[in-house]
Formats: structure tokens, C-alpha cells, sequence
């Protein structure tokens, strides 16, 4: 190695990623970089679409703009930036700026795709670095998606001891002018009562004030971290159907984020559609609020939030629509007459949802007792699953084709019912029994009492793990479709019809991905269910490869991305958003990357038929 090579060489070994490359990787790393020098102030070229590089900052700082002059991030030695525009082809509009006079070390386009080529840990680097990159987009929605909780949340900490009374807890709560107050144990969170609490609990029941504060409050409540984005807070709200959130400096709190908090960031947030959804009078009023949900998802594909996200985000709202029609249908039909609770299947148990996803649910109830009238009973939850299937339906989550919906009586069962339905597919597996287990294993509760779907979900896992023939057909189930990849790897596109010459990255793409994480979740009796969550957990616990598990989940994440990015494209052409693409519109690095992302699923796939086949495929 030349003298002047080994500094280059040192300075880039002990930065992340490239720590982990071998030394003849870092030797031709070395060897390859061109030394640059900026001032101050210099705009540079840094971003030109005609010399693709990834820069490497060895000395000074740069700040990372938006077209208007927004900050994104600012940069210092060791960090690099470039790669968006590598890894997608798309150029971003984005500004980079010195701050300081600069040196920095660039990387050819060729040598950066060689290397990730041959090392998937640095590519997954990189891959994950775009995924938080798209959070910081140049708009407004952007910015205040990626906003830190710390930033929004109420700054005053009211907090009282556990053993405190509950009329000292609202006289506190009174003085401070707020909406809850967090229960402590010294310096550690152990509840939080709310107004709401001090209502239903107290004043509703004609409860002793004089009682302690830890006798209404909530125990282990959900919370959030002061260093979370405020996307993400609301992501937790939205899943927990909660509306205050104590946040966390390690296990000291030191706040509270309310949704009204989050209200006063944006009044256009899916928490605020939210609201008024929980507010809604009428079926009219819902699907006035329902057909928000476009310009919402058109918001937040602008944003660039992950792929993940904006799925749970597009769910959580389907949820709560469900929750006010069962809400708004019992205000007719009057209250239950057995406990039950609302299932929803496929996508949206995944917490997979978006645009034009159809309706996959069901309803499980439990029989007051064996002199009830059965009949009678399960009449009333067919009218009230009806009333809520119609109105999703008009709200904008259109009727399964196939049926499955708790109005139709075959999935308006209950609890017994449904055991002995799932014991039919497992233990005696059919055509039509498989079909029914790719979508019924995705499970999860709505509205009602959610335990009945925890309680049926844990014995259906018990079960099937211990089916090695169910699994097989399972795994055979998940091995009917493949990639669209031909011969010589070109892209197998459809050849007729209105969506001729496209690629379907539902069906030949994220689902296949799904199929997979289903097999290995259900091997281990896992209870996530949303695909990302079922990886991760697959991983942890031993029967997934974690640079496989890893693989999946970046390929996941970039077909959401194409695919969201071309339903943008289309709510901008007027056209109604779906899960077709032109391959022809993607620039030849993305073609590329797919081609890639399609032959890992194809080895996942073999791996799966390795793995659990038994012959049978």
C-alpha cells in the first residue's frame, strides 16, 4: 500500500459500514476514492445525476437542504450521503451545502454497487439509511412527521404518588389545567388516571375519593420515548385506541403527549381524521370523514414516511371506522346480548392495509350460557355484522368477493366454533381449508372483548406447530406463485388485458414475502402477525437466518416503496390507485434492484420448501 493510501484506508476502516468490510474490500475502497475540497458555503456538485458517487465526509460538516431551503440533517466526518440517489435513480431536489471548508472522499458509482453486490451487511446498511432518509422529505408534513416527541409534548410533568388520594389527584389535575396525571413510585411510572378515568370510575359508580389513586389507574400504561418521532407516537395511539402517552427518558418520565398535542402539529393528522370518526353521529357523517383517507395517503406518501407505516396508519383508521359502526349499530340495535369480539383477517390484521384494500372479518361470540337462546343470538350479531360490512363498504374498504365477512353466517360463529372450525383445517387440510388458513391465521381483534381473539389466536398456534403435514401443505400453499422473473431474469410482465405489460407487487411480490414470514411464524407458534413484526420475531427466535430474516424485510420495505410511489403517481394522474407497475417507468438502477429483490424471494422460497416441504411440493 502506497504511503498516501493508508490514511484513507484507517480514516474509512473506522467508520460504520465499512468497518465491516474484509481488507481486500477497503484496499480497493482506498483505491478507488477521489479526494475533493470544498469552502464553506459551496454548493458543489455533489448531487449531479451525470457523476453518481457516495461521498464520505473526512473532514468538516455539511447541512442536507430541501428545495426551499428546509434543513433535513447536517452531516459530519464519517457520515456519508449520495446514496439515494444510487440506490433509486431519483433525484431528490435536495441541496447539499458546506458549512465549513470541506474534505471529502468520493466513491464511484461503480465501485459502491460492486462492493454492496458482494456484501449484503453493507448493503443492508445502506438500504436501511434510505428507509430513514425518506422520512426527511422537503414538505411540511414531512417536517413535522419526523419532529421529535420532546418537541410537541405537554413540557410539565404532573405526576402524584401511588398511595396519593384520588381527590388530591383531581384537584392536581385541576391546578395544572390537564387531562391526566401519571402515577409514580419515587422516580418510577407505575400508572396513569385520566379525566376520563375519574369519570367512569369514580363519579359513574359513586367511587370513594378518599380511596388511593392506584385503585382507578391504568397499570403499565403504553408509552413512548422522548427521542421517538411524532409519527410514531401517533402509530401507538392509534393501536392502543389510547389518547395519552407518558414518555420516557430511560424508565424517568418526564411528560405526557396527548393526541391533542398532536392535534396542535397538524390538524390534518390521522389522529385528527381519527377523532372526528370517533365523534361521527350518523353513517353519513363516517363516510364524509372516510373519504378523507385518499388526500391522507396521498399526504403521507409525499411525507415518505416508511412503507410499514404508512400501512399501519392506512389500518388504524379502518379500524376505528369499524369500531364507530359497531358503536353507532348497537345504538340501534341495543347492547349485546354475549360477549364478542370483531376479527379482522389478512391485510388488515397485518396492519398491512391501503388503498383499495377489500374487507377480511369475522365475528366470535360467547353463548351467555346454555339456557341462552342461540338462535336469537346469533340473529342479533348477523343484523349488527351487517350494518358494519355495509357501511365499511361505503366507506371505502370495498366487500369481499369471496365472502368473507362476518355477515355471512358461516364467519359469524362462536367461540367453540371457531376452534373446532380451525382443528378442520388442521388436522384434515383441503384446497379450500388452505385457502381459508392463508388469510384466517393472519388474526387479530378490533373492537369488543379483544382477549377472544388472543385467547382463540393462542390455541389455533398450539395446534398447528405441532402439525408437521399441515405445515407442508401450508408451505406448498405458499409455493403456488412465484416471481414475475423469466428467462435470462427479465421481468415476466402480464400479456393481455387492461394491465398489460405490468408487474403485480402484491400478488407476485409482498405476498410471497408474507406467505413465508405465515410458515416460519406459524412453525414456532408466534403471535405477531403484521409481516415486518413476523420476520423480526422468526429471527429472535431462532428459526429464521437473521441475514435472511433482514433480506425479507429490506425487500418488503423497497416493493412497498414502489408501489406507493406509483399509486402517488396515479392519485396525481387522477387515476385510481392499485398494485400494478410499468416496469418501463422505474429508472435502470431500480430495475435492477428489483430483479435483485426478486431473486432473494426466489431463494427464500427454496429455503421454505427445504425447510418444511417434506416431499410434498
Amino acid at each position: 500500500m502506497t504511503p498516501d493510501l493508508a490514511p484513507i484506508e484507517a480514516f474509512i476502516a473506522s467508520h460504520h459500514p465499512f468497518s465491516e468490510l474484509p481488507p481486500e474490500s477497503l484496499r480497493e475502497l482506498a483505491h478507488a476514492v477521489q479526494i475533493l475540497y470544498r469552502t464553506a458555503g459551496d454548493h458543489g456538485d455533489f448531487l449531479d445525476p451525470d457523476k453518481p458517487r457516495l461521498y464520505i465526509i473526512r473532514k468538516g460538516a455539511i447541512e442536507l437542504k430541501s428545495s426551499d431551503g428546509k434543513l433535513i440533517d447536517r452531516l459530519g466526518p464519517g457520515a456519508s450521503f449520495g446514496f439515494p440517489y444510487l440506490l433509486t435513480g431519483e433525484i431528490s431536489g435536495n441541496q447539499i451545502i458546506a458549512t465549513e471548508d470541506i474534505l471529502v472522499y468520493a466513491v464511484p458509482a461503480s465501485t459502491f454497487h460492486a462492493l454492496r453486490h458482494r456484501h449484503p451487511a453493507f448493503e443492508r446498511y445502506f438500504t436501511q439509511a434510505l428507509a430513514a432518509r425518506f422520512r426527511l422529505r422537503n414538505d411540511d408534513s414531512a417536517y413535522r412527521a419526523v419532529q421529535r416527541i420532546s418537541e410537541v409534548m405537554t413540557r410539565q410533568l404532573v405526576a402524584i404518588e401511588a398511595d396519593a388520594a384520588i381527590k388530591d389527584a383531581a384537584i392536581l389535575m385541576t391546578e395544572k389545567r390537564v387531562s391526566s396525571v401519571l402515577v409514580t413510585e419515587g422516580d418510577r411510572l407505575v400508572g396513569i388516571v385520566t379525566d376520563r378515568d375519574l369519570r367512569a370510575r369514580v363519579l359513574a359508580v359513586s367511587g370513594d375519593p378518599g380511596e388511593a389513586i392506584s385503585t382507578i389507574m391504568t397499570v403499565q400504561p403504553v408509552s413512548a420515548t422522548r427521542d421517538m418521532f411524532v409519527h410514531e407516537a401517533g402509530l401507538l395511539m392509534l393501536q392502543h385506541n389510547v389518547h395519552h402517552l407518558p414518555v420516557l427518558d430511560g424508565e424517568r418520565p418526564i411528560g405526557v403527549m396527548s393526541a391533542s398535542d398532536l392535534l396542535r402539529v397538524r390538524n390534518t393528522d390521522p389522529l385528527y381524521l381519527v377523532s372526528k370518526i370517533a365523534k361521527s353521529k350518523t353513517l353519513k357523517e363516517l363516510k364524509a370523514h372516510a373519504s378523507q383517507t385518499q388526500r391522507l395517503l396521498f399526504e403521507l406518501i409525499r411525507a415518505d414516511l416508511t412503507a410499514e407505516n404508512i400501512a399501519q396508519i392506512f389500518t388504524g383508521i379502518n379500524d376505528a371506522l369499524t369500531r364507530r359502526l359497531i358503536e353507532l349499530a348497537q345504538g340501534d340495535l341495543g347492547e349485546a346480548p354475549a360477549d364478542f369480539c370483531w376479527l379482522s383477517f389478512g391485510s388488515q390484521a397485518r396492519m398491512e392495509q391501503h388503498a383499495g384494500s377489500d374487507q377480511d372479518n369475522a365475528l366470535v361470540y360467547l353463548p351467555a350460557g346454555p339456557e341462552a337462546d342461540i338462535e336469537s343470538t346469533k340473529a342479533y350479531f348477523l343484523k349488527l355484522a351487517t350494518f358494519v360490512c355495509q357501511g365499511l363498504d361505503q366507506c371505502g374498504f370495498p366487500l369481499c368477493l369471496g365472502d368473507i365477512m362476518a355477515k355471512n353466517p358461516k364467519w359469524c360463529l362462536s367461540f367453540d366454533q371457531w376452534v373446532q372450525a380451525f382443528d378442520g383445517w388442521i388436522e384434515q387440510p383441503s384446497r379450500k381449508g388452505l385457502m381459508h388458513s392463508s388469510i384466517f391465521y393472519d388474526i387479530r381483534g378490533i373492537a369488543g372483548d379483544t382477549h377472544l381473539s388472543s385467547r382463540l389466536q393462542s390455541q389455533v398456534l398450539a395446534r398447528a406447530r405441532k402439525r408437521d403435514i399441515f405445515l407442508a401443505l401450508m408451505t406448498k400453499n405458499a409455493l403456488s406463485r412465484k416471481t414475475p422473473l423469466g428467462f435470462f431474469k427479465q421481468f415476466a410482465v402480464t400479456r393481455s388485458g387492461q394491465n398489460e405489460a405490468t408487474l403485480d407487487l402484491k400478488h407476485f411480490g409482498l405476498s410471497l414475502i408474507t406467505d413465508i414470514a405465515r410458515v416460519y411464524a406459524l412453525s414456532a407458534a408466534l403471535p405477531e402477525t403484521a409481516t415486518p413484526a413476523r420476520l423480526r420475531a422468526c429471527a429472535a427466535a431462532g428459526v429464521l437466518n437473521q441475514d435472511d430474516a433482514n433480506n425479507l424485510l429490506d425487500a418488503f420495505e423497497f416493493i412497498c416503496h414502489l408501489r406507493l410511489r406509483n399509486q402517488l403517481d396515479q392519485l396525481e394522474a387522477g387515476q385510481q390507485p392499485d398494485n400494478m407497475l410499468d416496469p418501463k417507468v422505474l429508472s435502470s438502477l431500480q430495475r435492477n434492484h428489483l430483479k435483485a429483490v426478486f431473486r432473494l424471494i426466489d431463494r427464500a422460497q427454496r429455503g421454505l420448501e427445504q425447510r418444511f416441504s417434506r416431499g410434498l411440493v
